[in-house]
């Protein structure tokens, strides 16, 4: 029995143990690539510090470095903690509710200004309308007191055969209020003539008589007689009107001498401003 037990010991030891004889095969195809993707994954773990490589005759063996693992796990809670969340921020959410806050409170100054400036434009827009309703208003008092000169009833006359010629006419304020005559400058065929003018108040009712003494040279005296002198006159008016304005008044006459009655053609009538210093500056005046 014994031996029976040997005998089969021995078999099986002899099952197990590789023919020196015969050679070993060769691998195939698909456990070459087996083999190549196992050294290629122990070439990677070779090169990680953290992963050991232990080998033996028939397997590998993996084993993770402890201390690495240690070394990873604070990183990981790190990126736990580095996960942040914006509505539990209670300071944020202030921020955020100080930021709403400040653009409408923005909102509300861009509105009160935008209001403003157009109560502004509204108020200067009456302030202009007023000031021209103002002007009207004195142009309007103006014009319905504007006070001019008339010079009428002109004629040419002699006192004695032997006195110059005496040209006469009257200084007539047509308006309704009195105004202040300054002086009255006369030029006839272009050359002054002595022209003595009181200042003195020229009332609507009561014209002022002027006339100034003209000289005729033998021609002119030739002329008179045959009723055919006419005389060139430039007379100019200056007087104050009722607010005090300055005033120089211009007319252009031709005068037609004759002794049964002597007659004017008009040739030029302005109306200025004088600009006396003080007083309102020089502007023309249209007369109808």
């Amino acid at each position: 029995m014994r031996l029976s037990v040997l005998t089969a010991l021995l078999l099986f030891t002899a099952i197990q143990q590789p023919n020196p004889h015969v050679l070993p095969h060769e691998p195939s195809i698909r456990e070459g690539d087996a083999k190549s993707e196992t050294d290629g994954k122990q070439q990677e773990l070779k090169e990680k510090p953290a992963i050991t490589i232990q080998e033996c005759e028939h397997c590998t063996i993996i084993e993770k470095c402890v201390g690495c693992s240690a070394e990873e796990k604070p990183y990981a809670q790190r990126q736990q903690s580095d996960s942040y969340d914006a509505g539990k921020d209670t300071l944020y959410r202030v921020y955020l509710w100080f930021t709403i806050i400040g653009i409408l409170v923005a909102l509300g100054g861009v509105l009160a200004i935008y209001k403003q400036t157009k109560a502004t434009k509204k108020a200067a827009d009456a302030t202009l309308r007023s000031a021209k309703a103002a002007e009207r208003s004195v142009k309007l008092q103006e014009n319905t007191q504007r006070q001019w000169i008339k010079l009428e009833d002109w004629h040419a006359f002699r006192i004695n055969p032997t006195d110059p010629l005496e040209v006469a006419f009257d200084v007539i304020n047509p308006t309704t209020l009195p105004l202040t005559l300054h002086g009255i400058i006369t030029k006839i065929n272009g050359k002054p003539a002595e022209d003595e003018v009181p200042i003195k108040v020229l009332t609507p009712s009561y014209p002022f008589k002027h006339s100034v003494g003209v000289p005729l040279d033998k021609e002119q005296e030739s002329l008179y007689a045959r009723d055919a002198l006419d005389l060139n006159i430039e007379c100019t008016v200056l007087f104050a009107d009722c607010h005090g304005i300055h005033w120089c008044h211009e007319f252009g006459r031709m005068l037609h001498c004759r002794h049964t009655g002597s007659f004017v053609t008009d040739t030029k009538e302005t109306l200025t401003e004088s600009g006396v210093p003080g007083e309102r500056g020089a502007r023309d005046v249209e007369l109808s």
